[in-house]
């Protein structure tokens, strides 16, 4: 299995400043889970996810496949509302990069930025709000049909559909539907790792290309209810200049 170089990790407020629509977080944990998706894809990560921020004003957000309703901010307690269906939801949902990080580190998974090099336009940010429309929303499954649908992908080379997706499949999808990823493959075939510097799976179009991945340094609170799910009211996020009505 490749193993995660050691390199210096990048603290989030240094790192907020630089993020563009396309870059990438990768998660390493040590749980039950984490194990056997590793353990599956003979890759030392077990989630990934993309980052959107077609406004260099406003915050990153973070699209992800999840099995839970968008995450509260642990200073705040308030769940944030996903811009895409203006609702809180499990599946594939977009929400704020930092809130999310803050939780799933404060949860003992280790974050790490990739960043794609490439100069974005209008064109390519709208296509992925786009995308995010089209793709809002669809349930994860479960742990069993996760499994099954890669080893799909991966040994046979059958597309599952999009009824149900897993985090790697919904960010090979989205790259694909945006034009920077090729349908060599299904996005089935993808998994975690794939999306890290240790594979040579993703191979993007139009010149882009990822960067090595870097650890991400921000603060955790030590206080157990600042990791609880909280029961404010839902809070509006923005998407920013890309259209999403």
């Amino acid at each position: 299995m490749p193993v995660i170089p050691p390199v210096p990790s990048v603290a989030w407020d240094d790192l907020a400043k630089q993020i563009g629509t396309g870059d990438l977080v990768l998660f390493s944990d040590n749980d039950g889970l984490g194990d056997l998706i590793q353990a599956v894809t003979g890759g030392p990560y077990s989630h990934t996810a993309m980052l959107i921020r077609p406004d260099a004003t406003r915050p990153p957000l973070l699209w992800q496949e999840a099995t839970q309703y968008p995450i509260a901010d642990p200073e705040t307690h308030v769940t944030p509302i996903d811009p895409i269906s203006h609702t809180a939801h499990s599946g594939a949902q977009l929400g704020d990069a930092r809130t999310v990080l803050r939780r799933m580190t404060g949860l003992g998974m280790t974050a790490y930025y990739r960043p794609m090099i490439w100069k974005r336009t209008p064109a390519f940010e709208q296509s992925v709000t786009d995308v995010m429309k089209k793709l809002d929303g669809i349930p994860f499954g479960s742990h069993e049909t996760m499994v099954v649908d890669y080893l799909r992908g991966r040994l046979l080379g059958q597309d599952s559909g999009q009824a149900r997706m897993f985090c790697a499949q919904l960010v090979a999808q989205t790259l694909k539907m945006a034009g920077l990823l090729d349908h060599e493959h299904p996005p089935n075939w993808y998994s975690p790792v794939s999306f890290s510097s240790a594979s040579t799976d993703v191979r993007l179009l139009q010149g882009a290309v990822y960067a090595f991945e870097r650890p991400i340094a921000l603060p955790i609170s030590n206080q157990r209810g600042d990791l609880e799910d909280g029961d404010g009211a839902g809070e509006a996020l923005e998407l920013g200049e890309a259209e999403i009505v």
